[in-house]
């Protein structure tokens, strides 16, 4: 008879398998955004309203628009800028170590199914904002002038140069690998163990809420679908169906946990959105019905599920 060894892995050597298959699977984002908002205090002015009105001590902000009347440039400038963090957030996950604060900051998760589509998307996002950025500078003085003239006696002596304005906007874009608990040395062994120890279970926190956050965002385009085709000459906007749809890729490259689910859930939207358009169902109720029924199917289900 011969002899059979069966191995049983520790707690802790599964932790470690748990932690080294994330590594291998993903990394974390960053994105920083700069720019300038044409915006600024006025304590003078301020004075003045206050003697005006026989006011003391604190009582707030005079905050002015330096480009009073001509911002419209600006402002899309900013929204330009903007929609990199806007496609950075919609196509990765929070990655936070305190799953009760509210503002979700820091680097975010980027699994690697995404990364090469991450990289093309914001690539494209950025050449779009510099473009908008050169397009502006040209035109600053001008708007200047303008604002000048609007804002009368409220108006500043000087305003911030060209090269000051451009350095104001900055796109800063950072990857990382997810740390590795073994990765602590020089310490005593039981400060080691600690640090590994809590290290892996805020990994572990951290993945949770990763996962849940995929199924919030799911929940939220299908419900803003829902909501939509259930409103009377709803206005349907082709950005509304392609949200849906995009959770057929976002989805399995966010199942970092590997759950079965996200197949399933990814299939039904799949089936759901398939050949659909906008303009279709602005023009067909019937369609508009059908669609919805479907979609109400797809948000029981993950509220079966109690996700």
């Amino acid at each position: 008879m011969n002899d059979m060894t069966i191995a049983i892995a520790t707690p802790g050597e599964i932790e470690h398998d748990l932690g080294r298959a994330l590594q291998d699977t993903a990394l974390l984002a960053h994105v920083k955004i700069s720019v300038w908002d044409g915006m600024k205090s006025d304590k003078t002015i301020l004075e003045e309203v206050k003697t005006r009105h026989g006011a003391r001590g604190d009582v707030g902000k005079m905050i002015k628009n330096l480009l009073a009347g001509a911002d419209g440039p600006l402002k899309s400038l900013r929204s330009a800028y903007a929609a990199v963090r806007m496609r950075h957030y919609e196509l990765t996950l929070p990655w936070v170590s305190d799953t009760a604060a509210e503002r979700k900051t820091g680097p975010r998760l980027l699994p690697h199914p995404l990364f090469q589509r991450y990289l093309t998307e914001l690539g494209a996002l950025k050449r779009a904002a510099f473009d908008e950025l050169e397009d502006f500078l040209p035109r600053y003085p001008d708007l200047v002038t303008t604002a000048r003239q609007n804002l009368g006696g409220m108006a500043d002596a000087d305003y911030p140069t060209i090269e000051d304005v451009r350095s104001r906007f900055r796109i800063y874009q950072d990857f990382e690998p997810i740390p590795d608990g073994t990765g602590f040395r020089g310490l005593p062994e039981n400060m080691l163990d600690r640090l590994s120890k809590h290290l892996t279970d805020r990994q572990q926190r951290q993945r949770e809420a990763a996962a849940g956050a995929m199924w919030q965002e799911a929940k939220e385009r299908i419900g803003h679908l829902v909501e939509r085709l259930s409103t009377e000459d709803a206005k349907f906007k082709e950005a509304s169906i392609r949200a849906v749809r995009e959770l057929v890729t976002l989805l399995p490259g966010w199942n970092i946990n590997g759950d079965g689910r996200v197949a399933e859930i990814a299939a039904d939207i799949r089936k759901m959105m398939d050949g659909i358009e906008a303009s279709d169902l602005r023009k067909d109720a019937s369609l508009r019905g059908t669609v919805a029924d479907e979609a109400k199917r797809v948000a029981d289900k993950l509220a079966k599920w109690n996700l």
